[in-house]
């Protein structure tokens, strides 16, 4: 196992920073719905590994977790080339950052659906309206 835990991650959540970085990017600049769509795709994908991994990680940390259940994390986190170490706390620094990502990307899918939502629906009578509990998230 890996003494650096710092990079377990680091390829997935920089390839989600440049999905996220782009797709905030179009929508600033006037493209079409469907270019954003395509990337939204793609970080979708992305997203969906990255909770998994998430997932993974919070079972890790939690105390309720069985060592034997916590061996087979950490070997199928190493299958796919995700370092792990014992530690906990790393593994909860790791696990925190990935929350992040996921809710910086839950903010910017809410905001990229709106604006579908909006296109989809220009030339109809219907109105969307915004969730006032949750502004769309």
């Amino acid at each position: 196992m890996s003494n650096n835990l710092d990079e377990v991650s680091d390829g997935l959540e920089e390839l989600i920073e440049e999905y996220l970085s782009r797709i905030t990017d179009k929508l600033r600049q006037a493209h079409s719905i469907k270019d954003v769509s395509d990337e939204v795709g793609t970080l979708n994908d992305l997203l969906n590994s990255c909770k998994r991994r998430t997932q993974m990680f919070d079972s890790l940390v939690d105390v309720r977790t069985p060592e034997a259940r916590k061996a087979q994390l950490r070997d199928k986190l190493e299958a796919q080339n995700v370092r792990v170490i014992a530690n906990r706390e790393a593994c909860k620094r790791t696990a925190e950052r990935s929350h992040e990502i996921l809710r910086r990307s839950a903010r910017l899918l809410s905001s990229v659906q709106r604006r579908v939502d909006r296109e989809a629906h220009r030339s109809s009578s219907y109105q969307l309206e915004v969730c006032g509990y949750c502004d769309g998230v």
